[in-house]
């Protein structure tokens, strides 16, 4: 299928956040030192008796207790922090405090050169969305201002590949999956997922990875925002 057939209807874009706007890892990295100097500054107890590995040690604690929690990073997280202060009977409302230092600077990305650029240029011609299973705060990231719709996953809005964001964001646009193309820097949770919900998917490839052989290939490739931005206006 050539990318003008592709594009043909699409009266929508969605995207994935992490590792398809910004990277991931590194703003991850920052939000969790920010995190533990907020601990060494306000909780000494914690960090002097623990390096910072024991925030993966409580994760997965937690998760083997309440595996739901994995589904809701925000939920997951806080109590995480909650735990660790109780542990080391720190008030259980400073979590609030904590998760917040965490939240903003895991929110303060930075985004891929062409972005915002890309995103200007294509909500002229499309209605955008963002399909995500992380949690970043658009509007401090400086962004929400373009998209019309936002699911992130949650307790109750089950992640990628999952098709239930993709089925609400579709009722919330008032679209029809032919209308509706998906975009992803993930095989499975992004591009599988959503052709399993019936839409078109485009994997942004950036990395040059090689596509895993045992699920379907996706509808095109993207190798950079360049690019995908060529292709998403190829019709316009």
């Amino acid at each position: 299928m050539s990318t003008a057939e592709l594009m043909r209807g699409v009266q929508a874009i969605s995207f994935d956040l992490d590792d398809t706007l910004w990277d991931c890892d590194s703003v991850i990295r920052q939000a969790e030192q920010q995190a533990w100097q907020w601990l060494t500054e306000h909780t000494p107890r914690i960090t002097e008796q623990h390096e910072r590995d024991i925030i993966g040690q409580l994760r997965r604690e937690i998760v083997d207790k309440e595996p739901h929690l994995v589904t809701d990073v925000t939920r997951l997280r806080h109590t995480i922090y909650k735990e660790l202060l109780i542990r080391h009977d720190y008030h259980s409302e400073l979590a609030d405090q904590l998760f917040n230092v965490f939240y903003i600077a895991r929110s303060n990305v930075t985004l891929y050169d062409g972005v915002l650029n890309m995103l200007d240029s294509i909500r002229q011609h499309f209605k955008v969305a963002a399909i995500t299973n992380g949690n970043a705060d658009l509007s401090i990231v400086g962004i929400d201002g373009h998209f019309a719709d936002v699911q992130r996953a949650s307790v109750d809005n089950p992640p990628k590949p999952d098709a239930h964001m993709f089925e609400q964001c579709m009722k919330n646009l008032d679209l029809t999956s032919d209308r509706l193309i998906h975009i992803g820097d993930n095989p499975e949770t992004d591009v599988c997922g959503a052709k399993r919900a019936g839409l078109k998917a485009i994997w942004f490839n950036q990395t040059g990875a090689t596509w895993p052989s045992e699920l379907d290939p996706p509808d095109i490739e993207a190798n950079s925002i360049d690019h995908l931005t060529q292709l998403l206006l190829v019709n316009t």
